[in-house]
């Protein structure tokens, strides 16, 4: 039976128990592509999924401040290492925003929090994977259009996903020479959770579905091994919001 060990950095623990399983450590805010996509995936040759259980706010708290904390992300990694197998699948979606603040308004431990949670915690956890992965893995850190771009009132955010931008280019260039293929996945408005921290009254029926996203993601993940799909940029047909 193939098994496919998958790890989600944030608040979702999902298995599937047919010709395909598929173990879902965390997941964050855009949990809902990433269950989408590994359904099909699972789909696709000859398994199925069914979500175990969804943690409530609090307990994703807990999780979110664990994934910046180097103790905690060990601690995940040990429960990795038991199942002797090494892990297909880490994606990083681990991510928070925050209330719309000008740099002179922006208080520091604001500041402290995004950067570390979208960051520093993508660094822990990506240097802890990398010792149970090896070729074909791959790596898909969720990043958000703002890694490319700018939008005022949001300076700790767009910091942090530029620079998660920058370590996802360089760990793609390291990881290159050992089959272990890192995507960068940049989407635009996308019908989540996060926007109620961002943008409370954000018009949701221009963003786009999780389902949408999670279909792009699929189609890169089933491209042969000697290829891969390095950056994804998709946005809502009517641009920016």
């Amino acid at each position: 039976m193939r098994v496919w060990l998958v790890a989600l950095t944030m608040a979702l623990v999902s298995s599937c128990a047919s010709a395909a399983e598929i173990r879902v450590m965390a997941a964050g805010s855009l949990r809902d592509v990433f269950a989408a996509v590994f359904a099909d995936y699972a789909k696709l040759y000859g398994g199925s999924f069914a979500p175990v259980w969804g943690p409530s706010g609090v307990l994703r708290e807990r999780l979110q401040k664990a994934g910046r904390d180097p103790k905690s992300v060990d601690h995940l990694f040990v429960l990795i290492r038991r199942s002797r197998r090494p892990l297909d699948f880490l994606i990083n979606n681990a991510g928070i925003g925050h209330p719309n603040r000008s740099v002179s308004e922006l208080p520091y431990p604001m500041w402290a929090e995004v950067i570390d949670t979208n960051l520093t915690g993508m660094f822990l956890v990506t240097q802890a994977a990398l010792a149970v992965m090896k070729r074909p893995s791959t790596i898909v850190n969720n990043l958000s259009i703002a890694a490319e771009r700018v939008f005022p009132g949001s300076a700790a955010y767009n910091a942090s996903k530029h620079g998660a931008l920058g370590f996802t280019d360089t760990l793609r260039e390291e990881l290159r020479p050992k089959g272990i293929r890192v995507i960068a996945l940049m989407p635009g408005a996308t019908d989540t959770a996060i926007w109620n921290s961002l943008w409370p009254k954000a018009p949701r029926r221009k963003m786009m579905s999780t389902d949408t996203v999670a279909g792009v993601v699929l189609n890169a993940l089933l491209v042969p091994e000697n290829s891969t799909v390095e950056k994804i940029v998709i946005m809502p047909a009517g641009g920016a919001l």
